[in-house]
């Protein structure tokens, strides 16, 4: 074996064009599929970071009639499932929050969510520094302190270790940071701070009316109870409430997500094992293109195969050395494709759409080494042992006769590289068409009209700070003055205000129930659900 592999690198280096085309192409094609399987194991696969993190759910509102799936809930759903102990250990509600925060540096704009009790123990998440949020911080008054992410902690701070005797700026108001989460602990992950919600801030009717869905939920189910069993539970709750409630409830119910699932929506799913299937085409292209290399270099060496023959060599020695050969290529092709995978996962990072989870923790770990051994070993599998037994099969005689590229068993070999040809050009006219769908498909949603011209418009989202505009009035008056300043300047034909931009620019949707005239309300009559927006 070690003469085998002496000669395999002699080869390799008399031959520099031949190995470094093979090397190129084997390295591309197992350093994407390398980087694509990352980003599949990293939002499919890798353990989340959570404590038995199976056991938790999202619950969600649903509603087939009028095509709801995952809804937001209502408070009042939310006080019941915290009486079913003997179900969930955990429950809590949330909502996110842009705020304008500022730290030691200039304010910056971040995504922050409000956290009822119980919300870090059904995630199972500690700090690194400080305390999450005790009973005393959902009470009424002013907030005691704020839970910060280890992103804020850095960027607003420097990572400073006295960051618990510094203050947050939210909105103008300085209020205490009381911990740290660490790094990539939290989801949603985007989320840079929580704040303690506290049910003084909503009004009576706000917490008891069972339509008003505007919290996220999240729980965990009690260790031993299945999601079926949590399933029925809370589907019970949602039929004896629209029982009891069938002017706000008619056609809901309630259905528990595990969090993965909730988090992994079913399109992106499909999407990234459709990219996986395309990624394992191409590495099927570049295997038939190197096993088509490999027939060549056999049909050039021929004579030498021949001449070894000749001398004693036998066939199980010929195959032996030309499968060294291939192993060592693939061990290159692999070794060369891991290190291209470091450089095309930074690139996804980067090129990755907003909402993409757990994208950021795309790395080369355990698994995807194990995925990279694998695809190397069917790599060898897959172009080096057809042309190691055809090469050695090869009969001395034909192979010293001056013509004997054109007769026996070269017309077989010539016929199995045209075959090779075949499959691969097939394969690349699949995928070829694939993408040229995929193209037609984005360039007819890219070019489609949105139903309302957005030419020369730009948009910006703010909010005000309660504490300078506690009543509706300010907030009306503070955009009136600042859509009129705006109409002012050069190049400006119009400024305008909205709840919501059109066309997914973002905001908040409002949305109800109307009632028609001349037809019977709700329950005996048809639901008449439309948005509507402040303009």
């Amino acid at each position: 074996m070690t003469d085998d592999l002496r000669y395999a690198l002699r080869l390799f280096v008399t031959s520099p064009g031949y190995v470094s085309i093979a090397l190129l192409t084997l390295a591309i094609g197992i350093g994407g599929s390398v980087a694509i399987f990352s980003a599949c194991y990293s939002v499919l696969l890798a353990p989340l970071p959570y404590r038995d993190a199976d056991t938790i759910v999202v619950p969600v509102s649903t509603n087939v009639e009028r095509g709801f799936d995952r809804a937001s809930i209502p408070y009042a759903d939310y006080a019941d499932w915290r009486e079913q102990r003997d179900v969930f250990a955990h429950v809590a509600v949330w909502r996110p929050l842009p705020l304008d925060v500022a730290g030691t540096d200039a304010p910056e704009r971040v995504e922050a969510g409000q956290v009822s009790a119980e919300f870090f123990d059904v995630l199972g998440v500690r700090p690194i520094v400080g305390r999450t949020f005790e009973p005393a911080d959902h009470e009424p008054g002013p907030t005691r302190g704020v839970v910060i992410s280890y992103g804020l902690w850095q960027r607003a701070f420097g990572g400073a270790p006295d960051v618990l005797a510094r203050k947050l700026r939210i909105g103008g108001t300085p209020v205490p940071i009381i911990g740290v989460l660490g790094a990539g602990a939290m989801w949603p992950d985007e989320q840079a701070l929580w704040l303690p919600l506290k049910p003084s801030q909503f009004t009576e009717d706000q917490r008891s009316r069972r339509d008003n869905m505007i919290f996220e939920s999240i729980a965990r189910l009690k260790r031993g109870v299945s999601l079926q069993a949590g399933r029925a539970r809370v589907s019970a709750i949602a039929e004896r409430v629209a029982r009891e409630h069938p002017e706000a409830r008619k056609g809901w119910s309630t259905n528990l997500i595990p969090l993965r699932g909730y988090v992994v929506e079913p399109s992106l799913h499909d999407a990234l094992i459709v990219l996986l299937v395309a990624v394992g085409a191409v590495l099927l292209i570049v295997c038939v293109n190197v096993a088509n290399l490999l027939l060549a270099r056999g049909t050039s060496r021929s004579r030498e195969l021949a001449i070894r023959t000749a001398l004693g060599a036998s066939r199980g020695r010929l195959v032996r050395q030309l499968f060294t050969e291939t192993v060592v290529l693939a061990i290159g092709g692999g070794a060369a494709g891991v290190a291209l995978a470091f450089a095309f996962i930074r690139v996804l990072v980067r090129l990755a759409p907003d909402g993409v989870p757990f994208v950021r923790q795309m790395a080369i770990n355990l698994p995807v080494l194990a995925a990279a051994g694998t695809l190397t070993l069917t790599s060898l599998l897959l172009f080096g042992m057809l042309p190691a037994v055809t090469g050695s099969r090869q009969k001395p005689a034909d192979a010293l006769k001056d013509n004997a590229a054109g007769s026996g068993i070269g017309r077989r070999t010539l016929r199995l590289r045209d075959s090779l040809v075949v499959v691969e050009m097939a394969l690349a006219v699949v995928l070829m068409v694939s993408a040229g769908l995929l193209v037609r498909s984005f360039n007819g949603i890219v070019s489609r009209s949105p139903g309302v011209d957005v030419d020369h418009v730009i948009a910006a989202r703010l909010s005000l700070p309660g504490r300078r505009y506690p009543q509706s009035a300010d907030c009306v008056r503070f955009y009136q003055t600042l859509t009129h300043a705006l109409a002012t300047f050069p190049g400006v034909r119009a400024a305008a205000a909205t709840s919501f931009l059109p066309a997914g620019g973002g905001g908040f949707g409002l949305g109800r129930v109307f009632l028609i005239e001349g037809e019977p309300e709700p329950p005996s009559g048809p639901d008449h659900p439309a948005s509507w927006n402040v303009i």
